[in-house]
């Protein structure tokens, strides 16, 4: 028996002896992304696709990087209330293969978020995890390849204890950059956004950077130059006039490149 399986028959049993409604056809499909924060820590969102206030039962995926990079993972920390409803932790340790370095992490929940009180709404982005670098920099991504399929470390939600998996996005193939040594972060909120966003950007010292929002065609359709980046600075992003779809944010600094994905609904 797998480590998934243990998951989904432990949490189907928890909500069966709680008498709580196990999951409906309603109930939403979860995606995950990774992002980092304005303090160079990977932050872990999920996105339902729709309300939900049950019990969130299983959490489980894996973060991976290059493996000749100095970065290690370090602490785990949740913010207020995903703690509640889904401990998460590292399970077992970083481990090499093929060139990576992969961390599994898990969680199962034993509350319905009724009884916190907190609920879900669909579309919206709920941080989970912050994973705090322990060593070095890197670029970090969630990922679904032969290594975690054979090592139980897939990307897998349940509601309920019932597979309720969505998607790895923007995709597998654009990374985070994070890390001690990089000193610059850059995160968008919300995203996706209908609208206005808040790019979130830091440096640890004086710099100057230019930030460029091209569209899936490479055409550029916003550019900002700031000169002096020191500590966190907001800006805002207007796409109410422009097509839905995803957009490619850079900020440039020095020798040094940031990439996001931001999605206009």
């Amino acid at each position: 028996m797998t480590w998934r399986t243990l998951l989904r028959a432990s949490a189907f049993g928890l909500s069966t002896i709680l008498g709580v409604a196990t999951t409906r056809a309603e109930d939403p499909i979860v995606d995950i992304s990774l992002v980092t924060n304005w303090q160079g820590y990977l932050e872990v969102r999920l996105r339902p696709d729709g309300p939900f206030d049950g019990i969130v039962s299983t959490v489980l995926f894996t973060i991976r990087w290059d493996a000749a990079s100095d970065a290690h993972l370090g602490s785990v920390s949740q913010p207020d209330p995903a703690g509640s409803y889904i401990p998460i932790s590292k399970s077992d340790t970083e481990t090499d293969a093929d060139g990576f370095r992969y961390q599994i992490f898990s969680g199962v929940g034993f509350s319905p978020m009724q009884w916190i009180p907190t609920a879900w709404e669909g579309g919206q982005e709920y941080t989970v995890a912050i994973v705090h670098i322990a060593s070095g920099s890197g670029t970090f991504e969630i990922v679904d390849d032969a290594w975690t399929e054979a090592n139980n470390g897939e990307f897998f939600v349940s509601l309920g204890g019932f597979d309720r998996t969505g998607i790895i996005y923007p995709d597998q193939t654009v990374g985070v950059t994070a890390g001690t040594a990089l000193g610059l972060t850059l995160d968008v909120q919300p995203n996706p956004t209908v609208a206005t966003a808040t790019i979130l950007l830091a440096s640890d010292h004086a710099r100057d950077v230019q930030l460029d929002l091209t569209n899936a065609a490479g055409q550029e359709v916003w550019h900002r130059r700031l000169s002096g980046l020191d500590g966190l600075r907001r800006e805002t992003i207007d796409l109410g006039g422009q097509a839905a779809g995803v957009y490619l944010l850079r900020l440039r600094a020095d020798d040094q490149v940031l990439m996001r994905r931001v999605i206009k609904r």
